[in-house]
C-alpha cells in the first residue's frame, strides 16, 4: 500500500512577505568616535623668589667684602619679600624659594656687619696699644733737634739733659724747675750727624691718589707736610721706611700736635689707596735726598706753632726728631 507524502513544507521566496513570526535581522552600528582632553592645571613659578635665591648665594659667598655682600644682600632681601607675598597670591606656589632667599640675604647682610664690628674694635685696641707704646717710645727716647742758629741737641726727656747743645742746664740750683721741652730748641730742619731732615713744604688742600692706579684726589681738604730726608754719610746708604707707619702695628708714624696741646691725626685712605709722593720703602744713597709726603687734619685757627714728631728709626738711628713749623706759613 502506497502511503501519500504528507503536505509539503511551504516555501518561501524573497519577494514574498516574511511571516510575522519572524524576528527581523539586526544591522551593527558603528560607535562614533570620542576624545577625551585631561587637563592638567600647570603650577606658576616665583621668578622673583628664584632672583632672591641667587642672589643670596652670591651674598653668602662675598660676605668676606662688606661693599659687595651689604648691597647685594639688601636688594635679595626685597624680591623675597615681594616673592613671599606672590607666592601667598598664588597659594603658596614657589613659596620656599623666597624664604631660602630671604634666608641666605639675611646672613649675607649680618655676617659682614659682625665682621665690621669686630675689625673697628680690634683697631680700636690696636690704636690704644699703639698711643701707649708711643708715649713710652716717648718718655725713653733721646730728642733730636736744631734750633733756628743751627745748633743740633738731644734732649733726654727722661731727665731733661741736653747733649750736642753750647748751654749746659744745671738743674741741681733749681730742683722745682720744670725739666727743658724738646720744643724749646726746634726748628723746621734737623740737621744730625748722619741724616739731615727738613720741612720743605705745607699746604691745605686736596690730597692728590692712586687706586690701583686711576688718579684721584680726597674730598676734604688737609693738612700736607712734604719733609725731605738727606743722607750725609759718604759711603754709607742708608734704608729708609717713609713715617706713614707700619700696617697694623702702627711702628715709625709721624705725630703731629700743636702749642695747646691739640693732636692731630694722621690721614690714610685705606687698602690700595696710595697718597702721592709717600715713601712705602726706599734707599737713601749717600749725599742724596729722599721725600715723604704726611697727611694730617687741618689744625685750629688758634694755632701757631706745627709740632712734628718723627722716629728717627725709619732710618735706623735711635731717638725722636722734632720739628716745628709756622702755622702762619702753611700755604691754603
Amino acid at each position: 500500500m502506497i502511503r501519500k507524502p504528507e503536505k509539503l513544507p511551504e516555501i518561501i521566496t524573497d519577494d514574498e512577505p516574511l511571516p510575522a513570526r519572524r524576528r527581523p535581522k539586526r544591522t551593527r552600528r558603528e560607535a562614533s568616535p570620542v576624545s577625551v582632553e585631561i587637563y592638567q592645571e600647570r603650577q606658576a613659578s616665583n621668578s622673583l623668589g628664584i632672583a632672591a635665591l641667587v642672589m643670596g648665594v652670591i651674598a653668602l659667598i662675598t660676605c668676606w667684602l662688606p661693599i659687595v655682600s651689604i648691597p647685594v644682600g639688601g636688594i635679595g632681601l626685597i624680591l623675597s619679600g615681594i616673592g613671599f607675598v606672590m607666592a601667598i597670591t598664588r597659594k603658596g606656589s614657589g613659596i620656599g624659594y623666597a624664604i631660602a632667599g630671604g634666608t641666605l640675604n639675611g646672613i649675607g647682610i649680618v655676617v659682614p656687619i659682625m665682621m665690621l664690628g669686630f675689625f673697628g674694635l680690634f683697631a680700636d685696641a690696636i690704636d690704644r696699644a699703639q698711643e701707649a707704646q708711643r708715649r713710652v717710645e716717648e718718655r725713653n727716647s733721646r730728642a733730636l733737634t736744631t734750633n733756628e742758629d743751627g745748633e743740633t741737641a738731644g734732649v733726654d726727656e727722661s731727665d731733661g739733659e741736653a747733649a750736642g747743645s753750647n748751654e749746659t742746664t744745671d738743674t741741681t740750683q733749681q730742683p722745682n724747675a720744670e725739666p727743658a721741652s724738646p720744643w724749646e730748641n726746634a726748628s723746621e730742619i734737623y740737621d744730625g750727624d748722619l741724616v739731615s731732615v727738613e720741612i720743605i713744604d705745607a699746604i691745605i688742600g686736596k690730597v692728590e691718589l692712586s687706586n690701583l692706579g686711576d688718579d684721584s684726589a680726597s674730598q676734604d681738604n688737609l693738612l700736607q707736610f712734604t719733609v725731605e730726608v738727606m743722607n750725609k754719610q759718604e759711603a754709607k746708604k742708608m734704608n729708609f721706611s717713609g713715617w706713614k707707619g707700619e700696617a697694623f702695628s702702627g711702628r715709625n708714624a709721624a705725630t703731629l700736635e700743636d702749642e695747646h696741646g691739640n693732636t692731630y691725626k694722621r690721614i690714610n685712605f685705606g687698602f690700595g689707596t696710595k697718597i702721592k709722593g709717600q715713601v712705602e720703602n726706599d734707599s737713601i744713597y749717600p749725599q742724596k735726598s729722599v721725600t715723604d709726603v704726611l697727611v694730617f687734619e687741618v689744625p685750629v685757627d688758634a694755632a701757631k706753632e706745627l709740632r712734628l714728631k718723627l722716629p728717627a728709626s725709619a732710618y735706623g738711628e735711635e731717638g725722636l726728631i722734632y720739628l716745628v713749623y709756622d702755622a702762619g706759613e702753611v700755604e691754603r
